[in-house]
């Protein structure tokens, strides 16, 4: 696997799901309003932190196991456990049924039953997909999820479909997109063997923790507590905050989803020399795109949040602050934690992602009474900060951590180059539509790359991944 072009192509690949979502979310947000909209966060929150109980660790584990040997057995003992916990979780949604849907504001959970099986085959097949290194073409599945959902979902709400319309397209978006993918896996189905059973859940039981972290989890645990002791509307606003400050991250998520297979690769093959030299550029690639927006983000966070999504989600201007900051600690995590991960060390992964939970549960209940979804941000990233510090300590007891200083200081210097011309254009032109406030980010981006290739040393670097992606260039 060519490792940078395949990055350029999942991250391409995920710059147009990305597109495509925030479109959508832009969307559901003027046509429902903050407290419907709401409703349906909640909804994604069950899915999502159900979906978690049925996985058990095992998805990773399966990319993992694949990745080393590529054994038919994997893929049938993936499925009978994954089958076994899906029947145990249906059994505690109809049990907590009305539960459920006073959670959810609307009789929902009867959805939850049927949404979770495409919605499990589908990461099922993406992490096979991973394992034999087509990793771009697990990509794709995930981009044509994401692109039918919006389109699917923009039409039942056009037609006042509502919520239950959005639900509808979560099923059939996965539905599709398991089609596509299921033709593109070679692994074969094979019988369910006792010793693969151990190996995956020897795995998955360690890594069960950590995947709360490592993966879109955790991203809904502070939701999922907003929505206890919070409105529908105060959860559509914090969510909102939260999708814009997630599509940072988009690199750095397409580099760690795309170098987990390869290194867990090459340590099955004993060859940590390669891990260790691909780990100081991977770590400020990660990092590029990151600084720049947090910058953007704390001078015109409530533009973004005011004109774009409507007012109504202009409460959450502080709380989109605070986890534009939290981006540092997690685009490190993102790459460290998967290198911990791919070199089988899944136990003190899920060490530190313990330390998150322990830590994130209290922060958010005691903060989120205190000072609302301010107070969510704020447990979150102190929590995330904390498992991030934990996951280096632990990986340096394999891998040599280092940065490019040089590489980093330029980034930053870039950066804050950047944000004081953008100060000094708001005193020249006052944001106050879309418009202008699209011109802005347009401009500080623009500024920020033309401070970013000023320097000799970003410019052979950049241009060096270029000629590597593009060889008659």
């Amino acid at each position: 696997m060519d490792i940078k072009k395949t990055i350029f192509g999942v991250f391409s690949t995920r710059l147009i799901s990305m597109l495509f979502q925030s479109l959508g979310l832009v969307y559901f947000a003027q046509e429902l309003g903050a407290e419907k909209l709401g409703v349906f966060i909640l909804f994604q929150t069950c899915l999502t932190l159900l979906s978690l109980a049925a996985d058990f660790g095992v998805d990773d584990a399966i990319e993992k196991r694949i990745s080393e040997q590529n054994h038919s057995a994997t893929l049938g003992s993936a499925l009978l456990l994954k089958s076994s916990f899906l029947i145990f979780i249906s059994i505690l949604i109809i049990l907590f049924s009305n539960n459920i849907n006073d959670y959810i504001g609307q009789p929902l959970s009867h959805f939850l039953l049927i949404a979770l099986i495409p919605n499990q085959l589908r990461i099922i097949i993406m992490r096979t997909l991973e394992g034999e290194l087509k990793v771009q073409r697990a990509a794709n599945v995930s981009l044509i999820q994401n692109v039918l959902f919006v389109l699917i979902g923009a039409s039942f709400v056009y037609f006042n479909f509502g919520v239950r319309g959005l639900v509808y397209s979560i099923i059939m978006s996965n539905l599709i997109s398991v089609t596509f993918g299921v033709f593109g896996i070679d692994t074969e189905l094979g019988m369910p063997s006792k010793a693969m059973l151990k190996s995956l859940v020897k795995f998955g039981s360690h890594n069960f923790i950590a995947s709360i972290v490592h993966t879109s989890v955790y991203d809904w645990l502070d939701t999922l507590l907003i929505g206890l002791f919070l409105t529908q509307s105060h959860v559509a606003a914090y969510e909102v905050a939260w999708k814009v400050a997630s599509m940072i991250m988009l690199l750095s998520s397409a580099i760690a989803d795309t170098i987990f297979p390869q290194i867990s690769h090459w340590d099955a093959q004993g060859n940590r020399e390669s891990i260790q030299n691909i780990l100081p550029n991977t770590l400020i690639t990660s990092l590029v795109i990151v600084f720049p927006a947090i910058v953007g983000g704390v001078i015109y966070g409530r533009e973004i949040l005011h004109f774009i999504f409507g007012s109504e989600f202009a409460i959450a201007n502080t709380a989109l602050v605070i986890l534009l900051l939290g981006k540092i600690p997690e685009g490190i995590d993102r790459i460290l934690g998967r290198f911990l991960l791919a070199i089988d060390e899944s136990k003190l992964a899920s060490y530190a992602a313990g330390l998150f939970i322990i830590l994130n549960i209290p922060l958010n209940i005691i903060l989120i009474n205190v000072i609302g979804i301010t107070g969510a941000a704020i447990a979150t990233v102190t929590s995330y900060s904390a498992n991030t510090a934990l996951t280096a300590y632990y990986l340096n007891s394999f891998i040599d951590l280092r940065i490019n200083i040089t590489q980093l200081i330029i980034t930053l210097v870039s950066s804050a180059c950047m944000g004081v011309l953008l100060l000094i254009l708001n005193t020249i032109i006052y944001i106050n539509s879309q418009i202008k406030l699209i011109f802005a980010i347009f401009l500080g981006a623009v500024i920020y790359f033309t401070f970013l290739l000023s320097s000799s040393t970003m410019r052979e670097q950049v241009l060096s991944n270029v000629d590597d992606l593009i060889p008659f260039m």
